[in-house]
């Protein structure tokens, strides 16, 4: 994820709250902007794809007279100026959310408690799906446990199957064979 999807992410996270009635209706570009605020920090190392990052690349590896790569001057410079844009920018999106929908002096103002909800509905989320994981992993087990029991118990029966029929067998060729006395 690129500088510039945030700064999409922003633009367009401003542009609903201007006409935003109350919180839920910004809540899905909010989401997509924390999102791809959250990707951006992962794929921090790779190259620019906005053109405004790559002519600051280009500038930079001038002026540096490096090759671009990513333990380069020029490649940590862009970096950093790209994330304090970024951070700029979201600053300035919470200024406008929390004047848009103040709060009384001493509570938690509002980009706050949007920020502190979504980290705990993402670790309710997350909790959620290791249950779930769990309880797959004890069903697969529960499962294998059964299969086996029926194998067993399948093979059991197959040999004593197979038994009485040798039984009944030499039964019937004892009474049916000639009599040696």
């Amino acid at each position: 994820m690129d500088p510039v999807t945030v700064a999409a992410a922003i633009s367009a996270t401003r542009l609903v709250l201007k006409g935003a009635k109350d919180i839920s209706s910004i809540a899905s570009s909010m989401d997509a902007l924390l999102h791809a605020k959250e990707a951006h920090e992962k794929n921090r190392s790779e190259k620019p794809a906005d053109t405004i990052a790559e002519k600051n690349q280009n500038i930079l590896q001038q002026r540096t007279h490096d090759g671009g790569e990513e333990d380069d001057l020029s490649t940590i410079v862009n970096e950093i100026d790209a994330q304090k844009r970024m951070e700029v920018e979201l600053k300035h999106l919470e200024n406008e959310i929390n004047k848009r929908w103040p709060v009384a002096q001493g509570e938690k103002k509002t980009w706050t408690v949007i920020l502190e909800t979504r980290e705990q509905r993402k670790k309710e989320k997350a909790e959620r799906i290791e249950k779930q994981r769990l309880a797959a992993k004890t069903k697969k087990e529960r499962d294998r446990v059964f299969w086996h029991k029926v194998l067993i118990e399948g093979s059991k029966a197959v040999v004593i199957l197979v038994c009485v029929g040798l039984m009944t067998w030499f039964l019937w060729w004892a009474s049916t064979a000639p009599k040696i006395r």
